[in-house]
């Protein structure tokens, strides 16, 4: 769908934030470096990478580039409590947690118990043994990556309960 929108409406706005204005040509860009950064650490195809991300500019794009290796995103509201979000982990059992500082730091201890969660990734910053998304993706290629995928391929695992107040 991305490249259907790049291909029709290229540098056209696809989404605004505050002041900031992101052309279709921009998502492709930065979400084929996010990928092919996600595939430089061994993540791709069955592997599935929760996405603890607030709405914003930089979920879309990290949505894409994790889609673009192969592997399923699993979005998550970082408003979850730790038992639910635990709940959750423990059912998709990722391999890999994106997420920004201050929403990843209360649940620190908790994802480090997961067995199967390879790497912990923070969006931008530096983190205490985290990997930083932001310097990883910049020095990543624009190119989209070359990735087989199968019709039965798993792209998106959503979770429809909200956070509990």
């Amino acid at each position: 769908m991305l490249l259907q929108a790049v291909a029709r409406y290229g540098h056209k706005t696809a989404v605004v934030s505050g002041e900031q204005r992101i052309s279709y040509t921009d998502i492709e860009a930065a979400s084929n470096r996010i990928a092919n950064a996600l595939l430089e650490t061994g993540l791709g195809k069955g592997d599935r990478v929760v996405l603890l991300l607030s709405n914003s500019p930089e979920f879309i794009n990290t949505f894409f580039g994790v889609v673009k290796t192969g592997a399923t995103a699993v979005p998550l509201d970082p408003q979850y409590r730790l038992e639910e979000l635990a709940a959750f982990i423990n059912d998709c059992k990722p391999s890999a947690v994106i997420s920004e500082s201050e929403v990843i730091d209360p649940f620190l201890p908790c994802l480090r118990s997961f067995k199967t969660i390879k790497h912990l990734i923070n969006l931008t910053g530096h983190a205490e043994r985290l990997l930083n998304l932001e310097e990883m993706a910049a020095g990543s290629p624009e190119t989209r990556p070359t990735v087989s995928k199968e019709p039965e391929d798993t792209a998106l695992i959503l979770y429809t309960s909200g956070p509990s107040s």
